[in-house]
């Protein structure tokens, strides 16, 4: 039973969101309520009452927050000891289930935030439209032109498709070290990779700022170092693939030697 199967992972993917069916109802709930609840109130309140530009913009600043810190919620259901017994029963390699696993996690919790929130945005436009005296409009239009902003800004200060790409590995680094602290953390694994991320940045910041105050002495000294836009960009993507490598690697080999007694707060 080594070799990836189909039918297998479609069975445990199943299984997957079938024991999660209240977490990913409770987060659909999330966003619609989130669209929904501000507008409705508002139209209480004051009739032509409009929320959706800032509720929009709530939403998806939540959603890209949960896209970067949502891995570290990989092994959260099989914290228990009846949870891991359960897991290992299941008739799959591995790898079948831990794939199923990383898409119930990221995949499927951002669908069911999708989709709470375009029903959300879809009852409030119909409210707005029937009791409202301004005029309605869309939650999704507000997160289209924040997109378009955003996409503007940051193409125009990325410079071109270089930066750009660099910018792109950065945010999956950053997706995927969290992928690596909730793979090591076995007690409160979203808190604990918050705090370590914080430690990390701060560590980080530090040694860029110490970098160029270096480097700006280094100049008034009469020495002038030359850094190649192209290649510098490139060593950072090259780093940021190895880095992602390495950390869905340990996730998994993490989970492959998970057993059923671990320790309180690592995972062994």
């Amino acid at each position: 039973m080594n070799k990836f199967n189909t039918h297998r992972f479609a069975d445990v993917l199943l299984w997957e969101t079938i024991i999660n069916k209240r977490k990913l109802a409770i987060w659909a709930l999330i966003f619609f309520g989130l669209i929904a609840i501000p507008q409705i109130l508002g139209l209480l309140i004051d009739r032509s009452n409009d929320t959706v530009d800032k509720t929009g913009v709530i939403a998806i600043l939540l959603f890209s927050a949960y896209l970067f810190m949502g891995t570290a919620n990989i092994f959260t259901n099989i914290k228990s000891k009846q949870e891991r017994i359960n897991e290992f029963m299941l008739p799959a390699t591995n790898q079948e289930k831990f794939v199923a696993r990383y898409l119930q996690t990221v995949i499927a919790m951002s669908l069911a935030a999708v989709i709470g929130f375009f029903a959300g945005d879809l009852l409030q436009y119909l409210l707005t439209l029937a009791i409202g005296q301004g005029q309605q409009s869309w939650a999704t239009g507000a997160i289209i032109d924040f997109g378009r902003g955003f996409h503007h800004t940051l193409w125009d200060n990325c410079n071109g498709l270089l930066y750009f790409s660099t910018l792109v590995f950065c945010v999956i680094s950053l997706h995927a070290f969290f992928l690596f602290l909730g793979s090591i953390f076995h007690k409160w694994p979203v808190n604990m990779a918050i705090l370590t991320w914080i430690a990390f940045s701060s560590i980080m910041l530090f040694f860029i700022g110490a970098t160029s105050d270096i480097l700006s002495r280094t100049n008034l000294s009469g020495y002038v170092i030359y850094i190649y836009d192209f290649w510098f960009n490139l060593v950072i993507d090259l780093l940021n693939v190895a880095f992602i490598t390495f950390c869905f690697w340990f996730a998994y080999r993490k989970y492959t030697r998970l057993q059923v007694i671990n320790n309180r707060w690592f995972n062994k």
